[in-house]
């Protein structure tokens, strides 16, 4: 779905689509118990969204930012496991 929105997207939101798409993707790497895949597609996720805060399309990338990093920083430092229940939501904004 949102694949589909980043190819239909021209302009400023195309990079924002491009850095949740990436940011899903290191979730995945992380997954499948790739450290190296996942901090790449972290940092470069990373990049794309701190364009954005502190919302985005209605999207709160201020909220979850801060706990992205920590997660991918706490990966990076201790080689955690993979566990769904780490994943920081996305919200809306109010």
């Amino acid at each position: 779905m949102l694949e589909r929105l980043w190819l239909d997207t021209a302009g400023r939101e195309r990079d924002f689509y491009k850095g949740l798409i990436q940011a899903a993707v290191a979730f995945y790497h992380w997954s499948r118990r790739n450290p190296a895949g996942a901090m790449s597609l972290y940092r470069s996720s990373s990049r794309y969204l701190k364009k954005y805060r502190p919302a985005c399309l209605g999207v709160d990338v201020e909220g979850f930012l801060p706990q992205y990093t920590e997660l991918f920083q706490w990966l990076r430092r201790h080689h955690l496991p993979y566990d769904p229940r780490l994943v920081p939501a996305i919200r809306w904004t109010s």
